[in-house]
């Protein structure tokens, strides 16, 4: 009987200190602030401001046609995806430096996100909307303005339903510039 009085306190104590360690990291690093933005408003951090001019979701059809012999990606027979089975969530973007610093600019920060989905730029297609742009390491000059797209890929494979997948046009897009402690992020819900 003592034994188990004894196992007893000692989860209890043991849970307690579980508790408390949780506790005490989520105050320490709490959920980070988050900061929506919409088409034609300004990100601005201390060396370099990013505003959204623009975004919209194209099919693999009119990848094709945007950058052509592009392949987003293979089923597992080996076949490229194309057509409805793709789609690219395009952001146009103007980069400007706001200090004359020789920092560069990484364009491979940005991550889209709705809801559970996640996925970062593509550089194969980067590179083709923007050609002779860096997607790392891209020299701006201060006072500079850089357009550039973004394109984010997405095929049906990677959403679990297929009304989800019908219905992506409907989504709400987040287009991530930073995570902590505060989230930067441009929104995107298309017109219904």
């Amino acid at each position: 009987m003592k034994r188990k009085t004894y196992i007893l306190i000692l989860l209890c104590v043991l849970l307690s200190v579980i508790v408390a360690k949780i506790y005490l990291l989520n105050k320490k690093y709490p959920n980070p602030i988050e900061e929506p933005y919409i088409i034609g408003e300004t990100i601005t951090d201390e060396i370099f401001s990013v505003t959204l001019n623009r975004m919209e979701i194209i099919d693999g059809n009119e990848l094709a046609k945007r950058c052509p012999e592009e392949i987003v990606g293979y089923h597992s027979d080996g076949t490229p995806y194309q057509g409805n089975e793709i789609r690219v969530l395009l952001a146009e973007i103007s980069v400007e430096k706001l200090k004359n610093v020789t920092d560069t600019f990484d364009f491979s920060v940005f991550m889209c996100e709705s809801n559970a989905f996640g996925n970062g730029v593509n550089p194969s297609i980067f590179m083709k909307l923007n050609p002779g742009v860096s997607i790392q390491r891209e020299q701006i000059n201060y006072k500079e303005a850089r357009k550039v797209t973004l394109p984010f890929t997405m095929i049906q494979e990677q959403f679990r339903y297929k009304k989800q997948w019908e219905r992506i046009e409907e989504r709400e897009f987040f287009v991530v510039y930073s995570l902590y402690p505060v989230k930067k992020m441009f929104v995107y819900k298309a017109d219904r």
